[in-house]
């Protein structure tokens, strides 16, 4: 009985662990006049829950992009370089490496979402009979943006 008890609680605590989210949005920042700043949004989903690609911009890791959460940076305009990258363990999909040329005074709001087919345009990788893919989409409409 007591086994049975203990077994029990580890299954939930291993379940538990597979809603992991990432930080909730608060509200935008104010930049300054010679910098731009990035929003990258991951709307929570269960597909894929439990994994998260790392996140890093001109090579300098920005962070972990968890399910349902967010990470902002601000950087100095110009053109930079973001990768969505991860290991096999915790993020499946293809590294993908995009592009940005960032105005200053300007904030950007991008959306990662994960979907169980393949016509997202991030990447696709199929395994355990279903094809998993994502999308990295620019959103320009604040209040769009602001709305997720």
């Amino acid at each position: 009985m007591i086994l049975r008890g203990l077994w029990i609680a580890i299954v939930l605590a291993m379940l538990g662990g597979c809603g992991a989210g990432g930080a909730k949005f608060s509200g935008l920042e104010q930049i300054a006049d010679n910098s731009a700043q990035v929003y990258i949004y991951r709307p929570s989903s269960f597909i894929q829950s439990a994994n998260y690609p790392d996140l890093a911009l001109d090579g300098q890791e920005i962070g972990q992009l968890k399910n349902g959460g967010y990470l902002r940076f601000t950087v100095p305009a110009g053109e930079h370089n973001l990768s969505v990258t991860g290991n096999v363990m915790m993020w499946i999909h293809r590294d993908r490496n995009v592009p940005l040329k960032l105005e200053a005074g300007k904030t950007y709001f991008y959306k990662l979402t994960v979907t169980l087919n393949n016509s997202s345009t991030g990447g696709v990788n199929i395994g355990f009979g279903q094809s998993h893919g994502y999308g990295f989409y620019q959103i320009k409409d604040e209040k769009e943006a602001l709305a997720v």
